[in-house]
């Protein structure tokens, strides 16, 4: 592996190769090899290489040196080929921050959906297309929609659905204790995932990230609101139930504008409640994707080997 790696910063480049979509091609062909495909990855028993890829997607992400100069171009070119090879050599050595290579029984992380009010058991349009693009775009996952009652009541049931969630993520981490989990909660369901994330017995080091739309605990003036929504409060807000602050960073809390159940005071139609899927559904799945990628592809000795120029 180091050969390689030390072959590849000698051959000659074009300034053109010290892109990251390019840089990320010549790692793929040199590490990887030639026939290397993300798609054929599957969710149960994804392609260990996929992990390899991410990691240096990751790192290529987090760059932060000025792309106009050459010299700056070249040093950070020499700093990926020498990541790439620790990359690639942990991921074959199974050292990793997480162990993330998913098996049937063990999925690197799973999604955990708590649909509105009336919705079927199936799931809820406020998040589907974002279950399947997340699967498609970070491999390993699984998906699991909370059995729990959407009737019109919004006691006794949202505490059954919070303690039914708490028992599903207790039992797989006692099986699993690698996996991370991605909470999806709309209107009703986002009661039932904020009421479960202030349970003792979920490990909050496990919640990779959270997305709550139409919530109705919705709280104006804090970092994890988004959509726009920002001026008041939902409809129970005053219950006193609140995200923990420690999740603020992790949480994707999104209240459309006019939106009366996460708003209020708005006036209006019941319209803007239904407004989720498109848009609003489209950010949080890309907050979603780079979180996980942010947990599941950095290997940890990377930052426990000096830095290379």
């Amino acid at each position: 592996m180091a050969l390689k790696a030390s072959l590849l910063l000698h051959r000659p480049h074009s300034y053109s190769t010290y892109s990251s979509s390019n840089r990320l091609a010549i790692f793929s062909e040199t590490f990887l090899g030639p026939r290397f495909s993300l798609r054929e990855s599957s969710v149960s028993t994804p392609d260990p290489r996929s992990f390899i890829f991410f990691s240096l997607q990751n790192i290529l992400d987090q760059e932060t040196s000025d792309q106009q100069s050459k010299t700056m171009v070249f040093f950070s070119f020499k700093k990926f080929i020498l990541l790439a090879s620790l990359a690639a050599t942990n991921a074959r050595d199974g050292i990793a921050e997480n162990d993330c290579r998913s098996t049937s029984k063990c999925p690197s992380y799973y999604m955990i959906g708590a649909r509105g009010t009336g919705e079927g058991p199936n799931g809820s349009l406020a998040y589907t297309t974002l279950y399947q693009k997340v699967l498609s775009a970070v491999p390993g996952g699984a998906k699991e929609e909370l059995d729990y009652s959407t009737i019109v009541e919004y006691s006794t049931t949202v505490k059954q659905g919070a303690q039914t969630e708490a028992r599903f993520i207790i039992e797989t981490l006692a099986k699993c204790p690698q996996t991370l989990f991605v909470l999806l909660g709309y209107s009703k369901g986002a009661m039932v995932q904020t009421q479960a994330l202030n349970m003792k017995e979920i490990p909050r080091n496990r919640i990779a990230a959270v997305v709550l739309f139409g919530n109705p605990y919705f709280r104006a003036g804090l970092p994890q609101n988004k959509c726009g929504g920002n001026t008041g409060m939902g409809n129970v807000s005053r219950s006193g139930v609140r995200m923990p602050s420690e999740l603020s960073d992790r949480v994707y809390d999104c209240c459309a504008p006019r939106d009366k159940v996460c708003q209020s005071i708005a006036h209006g139609s019941n319209q803007p409640h239904g407004s989720y899927p498109g848009r609003h559904e489209d950010n949080a799945t890309q907050f979603v994707i780079q979180k996980l990628r942010a947990r599941l592809f950095r290997p940890a000795v990377v930052a426990n080997h000096p830095q290379h120029p």
